[in-house]
């Protein structure tokens, strides 16, 4: 960081460089005014005086673009009047300096600065959320605000019948953004020209509503297999099936709008066209091609547990194929930008479904960076998702709430719904934490159906393809958390004595939890955790497998009477479909006239394994 950023930084957070009675007000207020609140590569974007600030500079993708995240203090209030009107001057000041404050010093909770998307998602939006309320109660400076009047603010919020959820409770996160604001006020009240004097919680600088509250999990939930069966029949159909229908009307209908012929009979010759591809209108194409980006991104993002963040980093070059034996393979390369200073180069491996999603959206978006309202900046027609703005009449950069609320507009539009009935509330976030817990679980064995969508991508070949430092280690980060929290619940599992197990393995473990010994840990899921943690099962389809060495060599998987004696195999009720379909072949088998003495023997073999495992199970053995 440059000299000249360091002082900019300092006179932002009033280290009082200075004594105050050394600079009159004004002057105070002209250097805060020039301070420097974004920049690139030397060049000033914004500055704190601004009544618009782009904030391109911290994020790769967002500065391909320029103004693509960007905060504009021209905002309405309820009087009708902006906060940019001579009459708010003192009070917009006072929240441009707490907002570079926001973003230029250190947080103390994460040990270094804020990201600029969080300034303008998070705390901006909670300014907007106060402001506009003292505006309508009155109020002109940040000062006025008391206990009490803090306290009518968030509970304001938490009354507004339109922010209820289906059960009447109330929306826990707006709550929580409300307080983000006065809690930032009061924390750095000597450091701005107006600021709350007064604590604004009782006792406390963290209001107690946030702490009533919390939100109704702090973990991101897991889809369901029945939601996830749904949204991605959907979606995949989408893509791959409806995809080309709606891409050709979408190319007609860029090319008839092109055209320089009268409004009036462009219109009428763009309905004509559109009616030939099975639409009344344009509205139907255009909500089509929206439905069909939706579909693009959750097929992506499911597929390969990459973050919001790095799906809009993509540029249209990021597919990435090798063909090995007769399989090709497939990469996303782009950018990880969470908790990172600087963007890092990552590649992600990905199976065909998430290739065909690239392709759909290079077709589908080809249109606008054509257009002629392209955005100033000539790089934005090197990113994969971009879209038309209909504000802006151009094309602009998708941005992360854009996803979002896309998302859950999908979500409604498929009709999701959990175990109760309620519609699901889908959100970006679920999907890296649903891929990795499907990752987890296929790789013990228990969901197959996903293996012809991932094909070899286990962990051994997710760490193979990863070498060389270009891998987002996150994701096998995430992979590992849901993997060890499936191989805890199945040891668990195995160590219930009413639990019924076969296989070499299993009958050791059976016979270990019968015995009597004093064992030191204090509750069941502390000894679940600690066999787990030195033990690596895996998956057959047919049993678990905690071999540590050669042992049978892999042969097991294509065998499974190997298994059902191995000294390293571990045989559930999960698995007795699979031995009961095996008996079922081996009597069939042996009905057949002129079986061969060999064939005959190893039918008659296999059956005794088979029958053994069963009885085992029932625990007849």
């Amino acid at each position: 960081m440059n000299e000249a950023k360091k002082k900019s930084i300092a006179s932002v957070a009033y280290r009082r460089t200075q004594p105050r009675d050394s600079i009159s007000a004004s002057q105070t207020r002209r250097i805060r005014e020039e301070v420097v609140v974004s920049e690139i590569n030397g060049v000033v974007l914004s500055r704190l005086g601004d009544n618009h600030w782009d904030l391109s500079h911290d994020s790769l993708y967002a500065s391909l673009t320029k103004g693509a995240m960007s905060i504009n203090f021209s905002i309405s209030l309820p009087d009708g009047s902006f906060l940019t009107d001579p009459q708010h001057d003192s009070i917009k000041h006072a929240t441009q300096c707490a907002l570079a404050i926001a973003l230029l010093t250190p947080s103390e909770s994460l040990g270094r600065r804020r990201k600029a998307r969080t300034v303008y998602n998070t705390i901006w939006h909670s300014f907007r959320m106060l402001l506009k309320w003292m505006n309508q109660n009155g109020l002109s400076e940040f000062s006025l605000l008391s206990p009490a009047q803090c306290s009518a603010y968030l509970e304001y919020w938490r009354s507004l019948p339109r922010l209820k959820d289906a059960d009447g409770s109330p929306l826990r996160h707006r709550v929580a953004l409300a307080s983000i604001a006065i809690d930032l006020l009061w924390k750095h009240r000597n450091e701005l020209p107006d600021a709350i004097r007064s604590r604004p919680w009782p006792s406390s600088v963290m209001s107690p509503q946030w702490r009533r509250i919390k939100y109704v999990s702090a973990a991101t939930p897991v889809i369901p297999d029945f939601v996830c069966k749904q949204l991605l029949q959907e979606a995949l159909q989408t893509v791959e099936s409806r995809s080309r229908r709606i891409l050709r009307a979408s190319a007609d209908l860029e090319r008839a709008s092109s055209t320089s012929l009268p409004k009036s009979t462009r219109e009428r010759a763009t309905t004509k066209l559109m009616r030939a591809h099975g639409y009344s209108n344009v509205h139907q194409v255009n909500a089509d091609r929206l439905r069909l980006m939706n579909a693009c991104i959750v097929t992506i993002m499911f597929f390969s547990g990459i973050r919001v963040s790095e799906l809009l980093g993509l540029k249209i070059s990021c597919l990435q194929t090798k063909k090995a034996n007769g399989t090709k393979y497939y990469w996303l390369e782009g950018h990880v930008f969470k908790r990172r200073d600087r963007p890092h180069p990552a590649r992600w491996q990905v199976p065909q479904p998430v290739a065909t999603a690239i392709h759909v959206v290079k077709a589908l978006t080809k249109a606008f960076r054509i257009t002629p309202k392209m955005s100033d900046s000539q790089d934005l027609s090197k990113l994969l998702f971009i879209w038309r703005s209909k504000r802006a009449l151009g094309t602009k950069a998708i941005t992360a709430p854009w996803v979002t609320q896309s998302i859950l507009n999908y979500a409604t539009q498929c009709e999701l719904r959990d175990s109760d009935g309620c519609f699901w509330r889908l959100s970006p976030t679920q999907f890296r934490r649903t891929f990795a817990h499907f990752m987890a679980r296929h790789s013990l064995g228990d969901l197959t159906y996903l293996s012809k969508h991932f094909q070899h991508m286990s962990l051994e070949q997710t760490a193979y393809y990863g070498e060389g430092g270009m891998h987002d280690a996150s994701t096998n980060d995430s992979f590992l958390e849901a993997r060890r929290e499936l191989q805890e619940a199945l040891v668990g599992e195995w160590l219930k004595p009413e639990t019924r197990l076969a296989g070499g393995a299993g009958a050791a473990v059976m016979t270990w939890r019968s015995r009597q010994d004093v064992r030191t840990y204090q509750d069941m899921a502390s000894l679940s955790a600690a066999l787990s943690d030195g033990v690596r099962i895996r998956g057959t389809g047919h049993s678990y497998c905690l071999a540590s060495g050669d042992d049978c060599g892999g042969y097991g998987l294509y065998d499974a009477i190997r298994c059902s004696s191995c000294r390293s195999s571990v045989i559930g009720e999960s698995h007795r479909a699979t031995w009961e379909t095996l008996k079922a072949q081996q009597i069939e088998v042996l009905r057949i006239d002129g079986l061969g003495a060999g064939t005959k023997r190893r039918c008659q073999e296999q059956l005794k394994a088979c029958q053994q495992v069963i009885a085992e199970l029932d625990g007849l053995t």
